[in-house]
């Protein structure tokens, strides 16, 4: 089955007196290109100011998150959080 990426993180924010929820959209290549900056921020800098026994460590966690967040967004869409109480619902979705 095609699944198509996640464009968006869309956040819903609906209180209880308000007739139409809060929309707040994020387009999701904006976290793509700042995992690429700190990558690149990494390289160029990180490397002086961490200290040698933690640089092939941090080097693979930077290069991690960009992978895990690769297969999040190729994961297809579905709902992150959905929580009601009396007052509020918030609900986080990636589409």
């Amino acid at each position: 089955m095609l699944r198509l990426p996640n464009f968006f993180l869309v956040v819903l924010v609906k209180p209880a007196k308000w007739r139409f929820p809060l929309v707040l959209p994020l387009p999701l290549f904006l976290v793509d290109e700042v995992l690429e900056l700190v990558e690149l921020a990494f390289c160029l800098f990180g490397r002086k100011h961490i200290p040698a026994k933690w640089r092939s460590t941090a080097s693979r966690a930077v290069a991690d998150m960009r992978r895990f967040w690769r297969s999040t967004r190729r994961a297809g869409a579905f709902t992150l959080v959905d929580v009601e109480t009396r007052e509020v619902r918030v609900s986080v979705r990636l589409l």
